[in-house]
């Protein structure tokens, strides 16, 4: 009985023993994972954090970078401060860029399971000190770690793209930047861009609001009424990435100035002037000068025309030096962009002194074949001599017409009549000469 007892002793002791190791065990997990939670929703940094940074951006295709500060919080996300970076974006475009502030904001479910797939990189990145390899390359930062991200916030002064080939570049200065990831089976990234200024060469957009979204292998752009040479600019457009290709592209100006567009350009500046009203739609082409496709319409409103080749061209052929400084109401130009860069344009200006229509292609490097209906108006015409109206053919409103072909290049153009007003300007002479011999004679 006293064998049987203390058998029994032991074994509750054992028991007892075992659920202590094990309580202990848990209670030990549970302060672990408490302490893993609390420190996960503080913040960390120093130069350690700052030097991983600056080491994975290097890493992963960045050719310089630096920053200020880095804030760490795991279950939350990033805050970088003063980054400066530079790296390729491809063979082609490089981007320079300097952000005040970027935060980053992630899933931590989906950060979790993507830590545990790549465990072991991490742990022995981690404790490496060999600096040299990567622990991602940029093919799985891209495909694999940008998509953990939901939310990016980045206020900054600059960022600039470079295109190594031909130079130019492509600037924001002073910008805002939010993105966002919704949709649960299908997440798609979508955010906007708040800019004091957007840049192209020598073409700027002032106070514009690009909203983007991108879906697959395509991002559609939208920038909302932005200032743009005195007046407003919008856009709309959907872009497949990978190949370069416009799917969509719609662009619309509104009381944009001529003057101000020849001031840009540095080109007939003086010569021209008025408003005009500008809308251009793009058909499905490769993002290459010579495939582009559309169609729009050009609409100047109180223009002044002043000693420009064109009129030049129009005095010396037809004479009335009155031409080289005339006004108009409105010029409409419909065209169509064809592929080589040519434009097909349909022209119509109407106003106090000239009307007319102009047809043919207009090609980007200035070349042109216009043919030309013209008319002069009625008021214009009472101004004129006799002998000089009368080599006219008249329209039903006592106006005079005539058609000529303008041909060469926008700077340097010829101009020849049409052998119908060849032949009326040399019978309307002819009988008006005859008129004042008869006159005389009388």
């Amino acid at each position: 009985m006293m064998k049987s007892t203390k058998k029994n002793k032991k074994k509750h002791s054992l028991l007892f023993f075992c659920i202590l190791i094990f309580t202990g065990f848990v209670l030990l997990f549970l302060v672990v994972f408490a302490i893993g939670i609390y420190l996960g929703f503080q913040t960390h940094s120093g130069v350690q954090i700052n030097n991983q940074i600056t080491t994975l951006l290097k890493q992963t295709g960045a050719d310089s970078c630096s920053l200020k500060r880095t804030r760490f919080t795991p279950w939350r996300g990033l805050q970088v401060d003063s980054l400066y970076i530079s790296a390729p974006v491809n063979n082609e475009l490089y981007v320079k860029s300097h952000i005040d502030t970027l935060g980053i904001r992630y899933d931590i479910k989906t950060v979790l399971k993507y830590v545990y797939q790549y465990r072991k990189t991490i742990i022995e990145s981690a404790f490496s000190r060999d600096f040299t390899t990567a622990p991602v390359n940029k093919k799985v930062l891209v495909s694999e770690i940008l998509p953990l991200i939901d939310n990016v916030h980045a206020k900054g002064k600059i960022v600039e793209f470079t295109n190594r080939t031909t130079g130019e570049t492509y600037t924001i200065d002073k910008f805002v930047l939010n993105t966002k990831t919704s949709g649960l089976f299908n997440p798609q990234r979508s955010g906007h861009i708040e800019s004091e200024t957007l840049r192209y060469g020598k073409w700027f957009l002032q106070k514009a609001v690009t909203e983007f979204q991108l879906k697959g292998d395509s991002i559609s752009v939208n920038v909302r009424r932005a200032s743009f040479l005195k007046g407003y600019l919008t856009l709309d457009a959907w872009i497949g990435v990978s190949p370069m290709r416009i799917k969509t592209l719609d662009i619309k100006g509104d009381s944009l100035s001529i003057d101000e567009y020849c001031a840009i350009r540095k080109k007939y500046m003086g010569n021209i002037s008025g408003i005009a009203d500008l809308s251009m739609s793009f058909e499905n082409s490769p993002i290459i000068p010579d495939s582009l496709r559309g169609k729009g319409r050009l609409t100047m409103r109180n223009v002044l025309l002043k000693d420009l080749p064109v009129q030049k061209a129009l005095v010396n052929l037809i004479g009335f030096p009155q031409l080289a400084n005339t006004p108009f109401d409105s010029i409409r130009t419909d065209y169509t962009l064809q592929p080589e860069m040519q434009f097909r344009s349909v022209m119509i200006g109407a106003g106090p002194v000239l009307h007319f229509t102009s047809t043919g292609p207009i090609y980007l490097d200035g070349r042109l074949e216009q043919q030309i209906n013209g008319k002069l108006t009625k008021e214009f015409v009472e101004t004129l001599p006799g002998i000089i109206s009368e080599s006219m053919e008249k329209t039903p409103d006592n106006g005079r017409k005539f058609k000529c072909r303008i041909y060469g290049s926008i700077d340097h153009p010829k101009m020849s009549l049409s052998k119908e007003s060849l032949q009326k300007a040399f019978m309307g002479a002819f009988d008006s000469v005859r008129k004042s011999i008869e006159e005389v004679f009388k």
